[in-house]
């Protein structure tokens, strides 16, 4: 059975991590789109694509990560969220 706990501490902090680099991919998108909109110059089409498609990727990791940890606190007996850079109680979780 440790097994199995230690998995659903991986697939946590795999989550929880994923979650916060797809709110940073949301953020850095949109502060560009912002600086963009505010700036006179034009930008090619297919670069505002790339930009669009990297908010919708983004916005995609934001919701699937979410989707996991509803699945995971659902199913698991994890209690709080856990990230792979920041580790508060290292001799529970190593």
């Amino acid at each position: 059975m440790s097994n199995l706990s230690q998995m659903e501490i991986h697939i946590n902090k795999a989550t929880n991590t994923l979650r916060i680099f797809s709110v940073l991919i949301v953020c850095i998108t949109v502060a560009f789109l912002l600086g963009l909109s505010i700036g006179e110059n034009k930008i090619p089409t297919l670069i505002i694509a790339m930009i669009f498609s990297l908010l919708g990727f983004g916005l995609a990791l934001m919701i699937v990560s979410e989707v996991f940890w509803k699945v995971l606190k659902k199913f698991g007996t994890t209690e709080e969220r856990l990230f792979y850079f920041y580790n508060s109680d290292k001799k529970r979780y190593d």
